[in-house]
């Protein structure tokens, strides 16, 4: 075990001052020199917010300290304390409506602390509390019903606001690892007067427990869902320790409890990793005989599992643990390029035996012409008696034929590409042909066992390829003679491929044959005045879509909400791809003079896609972009924009860029890669292609030389439009006076040369 523990523990990123400032905290006594000999060892103004609030509380608590920053920390914990009241404000808003409805609500994480610890110093993001699964779509109504707008819909909980500071996640289900637990969490728990509401709390067991898998669960997944540095690991590890110290130190705790939850869910390597993490971290906090207690305790699986999350932690920590920036030449001012290292490159295997592995689960034929024609042939004639949708798409400089045999999406296709799509005559570039079939029956001919695909190439022509998903069931093709790109599926039902590719229709396989050394597909919005775009980048929930459709809705000129086409010829210019938007529900209510068809939720249901077509009008065929602005929701009174360090900001929307695009269908099928969670080559493979830095590097070399700007966003829509508006008018003034100024240069060098 001991070997496994280093390694999480090296996850946790402690720095000798968290454990000192840690220890300090849980010390029943405290000395004032001991403070003032840890102050020095944190650079403040570089420390995330929740690791300044633990120390400015530790400052805070001794009344003798005289230190320069004083007020500096005094004002960190009034803001977090401010913070804590709006958020338990929140609390009480839903928990009346919920009490008057009688559903009863079960106190949980930050919450179930904050309550037990009056005068907790500890960050709250959210409030956690769970009501019965049977009563959960009804406390998820109330909240609607008391104006709580969701922001995102997970499997087990849904996360809601009420405005832009009282945030809930409620949940149906608490430990997700085994649901049938929660009863006896329910039934052991008390029933308390928590801010003015009736609620449960669990026994300190079980909150123990909990505080366990959950953590376990973050310090293993949280890396892939968000960028963990706004929420740093080292951070968060403090907060749990600091949890479960409070709760051991103050309860006369009954172990075995613990551990009988952890044995019946499952756990028990969650929980023997973090409690021998916990005593080497504050040692002589928990009983001198639970170690060896846990030891004994055996779980026949315990190996696999924690082999297993270690592999899925070298994957899904790339995106921040494993980014660094590449040099640039000492003449070369321009940041240019962060690549994303291999998720495996430290592994003890070499290239060839990893590539022997990948061979066997990725094996590949290469085939005689003839052979590859009779394949080809049959692909022609697939589908060909069902309905065909024909378009061109006129996707920036490129144009696409797109052929689709799915009678039951036409209407669908029709209206995501309203804008760009005509009758398909003349001219094309490429053409893409989908279609459904029981490509199974196909796979099974082919006899590839335990294989996870199986490549055909042509011997006289390596480009073309056709490729067969066992897992998946589906069959991914192109021929490069005829120019045609195939793909089919045993299940490609309306609801099944809004799952797997997005509300945005076929927007990786268009990336995959439209970008080019000039072109590429882009997560971004963009919208201009008089010919000056802006692109507006973001991750999902920064604003991007609501500011840009706004923009729209006042005139401005439209390319997109969320994917467009860049090409860099002849100067940057954004082409536009959808005529639809992903807005939530509470935003459109918002927006006066927005005329939409409404065509389905989003992929996690906090979404509506909208039909934009009677917009048209402020659409436009191509912008020219100046700079990049990046939205942020500050909930400020009056919206601002500001110029912004590009490096950070541009590393950020080439990775959502990069991060939609780099699966070999789309990220939705990550899903699936659950599967293959013991084999990381494949999920390697799959999932993060050998071409993601080449990918990287592309998307970056877009953004060279333009200047970059944030939009610190109110919740006025007109105002942030306003500022925007002024904001290119300013630019388009600005790019004029240069332009004059070259003018008068030239004609001055023109006239003394005569």
């Amino acid at each position: 075990m001991t070997p496994y523990v280093d390694f999480f523990k090296e996850q946790l990123e402690f720095r000798k001052q968290d454990i000192d400032l840690l220890q300090l905290m849980v010390a029943d006594d405290i000395k004032t020199e001991d403070i003032i000999e840890l102050v020095p060892k944190y650079k403040i103004h570089d420390e995330h917010l929740s690791i300044n609030f633990m120390l400015s509380s530790l400052v805070c608590r001794c009344s003798d300290i005289n230190h320069p920053l004083l007020p500096k920390f005094k004002g960190v914990v009034k803001y977090f304390q401010y913070g804590n009241v709006l958020l338990l404000e929140g609390f009480h808003k839903i928990g009346k409506e919920l009490n008057r409805r009688d559903i009863p609500i079960l106190m949980i994480k930050g919450l179930a602390m904050r309550y037990l610890y009056q005068k907790y110093p500890r960050h709250m993001y959210d409030i956690d509390f769970a009501v019965p699964k049977n009563r959960f779509d009804e406390a998820v109504k109330a909240a609607e019903n008391l104006g709580a707008s969701t922001t995102f819909k997970g499997l087990h909980s849904i996360d809601m606001c009420f405005g832009n500071n009282m945030k809930i996640d409620i949940h149906s289900i608490v430990v997700k690892e085994n649901s049938s637990f929660d009863s006896k969490m329910w039934q052991q728990a008390k029933k308390v007067r928590a801010f003015g509401v009736d609620a449960f709390i669990p026994i300190p067991e079980d909150l123990i427990f909990l505080i366990l898998i959950n953590f376990y669960g973050s310090m293993i997944y949280d890396g892939f869902f968000w960028d963990t540095s706004k929420y740093p690991v080292s951070a968060m590890s403090i907060s749990w320790m600091y949890d479960v110290a409070n709760l051991v130190k103050s309860n006369n705790i009954n172990w075995n409890i613990v551990l009988d939850n952890a044995a019946q869910t499952h756990t028990l390597h969650m929980t023997k990793i973090l409690l021998k993490i916990f005593d080497e971290s504050l040692p002589g906090i928990l009983p001198q005989n639970l170690l060896t207690q846990m030891h004994m305790l055996e779980d026949p699986d315990t190996n696999i599992k924690i082999k297993r999350d270690m592999k899925i932690i070298k994957l899904f920590r790339t995106q921040n643990q494993l980014r660094q920036k590449a040099k640039s030449p000492a003449n070369d001012k321009t940041e240019k390029l962060y690549v994303f290292q291999d998720p495996i490159s430290n592994s003890k295997e070499n290239d060839n035996v990893m590539n022997e592995k990948l061979k066997k689960c990725f094996p590949e034929q290469t085939l005689s012409a003839e052979k590859m024609n009779h394949h080809w042939n049959r692909l022609d004639s697939a589908s060909c008696e069902k309905e065909k949708f024909v378009r061109h798409l006129h996707l920036g400089p490129k144009i696409v034929k797109l052929e689709c045999y799915l009678p039951h999406i036409h209407e669908l296709l029709d209206k995501q590409f309203a804008y760009i799509a005509n009758e398909a005559k003349g001219h094309y570039d490429i053409a893409v042909r989908f279609w459904e079939e029981d490509v199974a029956s196909l796979i099974k001919q082919l006899a590839i066992d335990n294989c996870y695909s199986m490549t055909y190439r042509s011997e006289n022509d390596a480009a073309s390829k056709i490729e067969f998903y066992k897992r998946l069931n589906v069959l991914n093709a192109y021929n490069a003679q005829t120019r045609t790109h195939y793909f089919a599926s045993g299940d490609m039902s309306k609801n099944k491929i809004v799952d797997l590719w997005g509300e945005h229709l076929f927007v990786c396989f268009l990336n995959n044959i439209i970008s080019d050394a000039a072109n590429a597909v882009f997560h971004a919005a963009a919208v201009g005045i008089n010919g000056n775009g802006v692109l507006i980048c973001g991750r999902g929930g920064a604003g991007k879509s609501t500011l840009a459709v706004s923009a729209l809705l006042d005139g401005f000129e439209f390319v997109s909400e969320d994917y467009l086409v860049l090409t860099k010829e002849n100067g940057l210019h954004a082409y536009p791809m959808y005529s639809t938007s992903s807005l939530a529900p509470g935003v459109i209510s918002k927006m006066n003079g927005l005329a939409y068809e409404f065509l389905n939720d989003n992929w996690n249901n906090t979404k509506h896609v909208i039909d934009l077509s009677a917009h048209h009008a402020g659409f436009v065929e191509k912008l020219p972009i100046k700079v990049i602005i990046f939205p942020s929701i500050a909930a400020a009174e009056k919206p601002s924009i500001e110029k912004i360090n590009r490096s950070k900001a541009v590393v950020q929307m080439a990775h959502s860029t990069v991060s939609q695009m780099c699966s070999k269908i789309h990220p939705r099928h990550l899903k699936y890669v659950i599967h293959f969670k013991d084999d990381l080559e494949r999920i390697r493979q799959f999932t993060c292609s050998s071409n993601t830095a080449e990918h990287m590097k592309h998307i970056l070399s877009f953004m060279e030389g333009l200047d970059v700007y944030q939009i610190n966003l109110s919740t006025d829509f007109k105002a942030n439009v306003d500022v925007l508006r002024k904001f290119i008018n300013e630019l388009e003034e600005s790019n004029w006076n240069n332009e004059e100024k070259i003018c008068i240069n030239l004609m001055k060098k023109k006239y003394f040369a005569t």
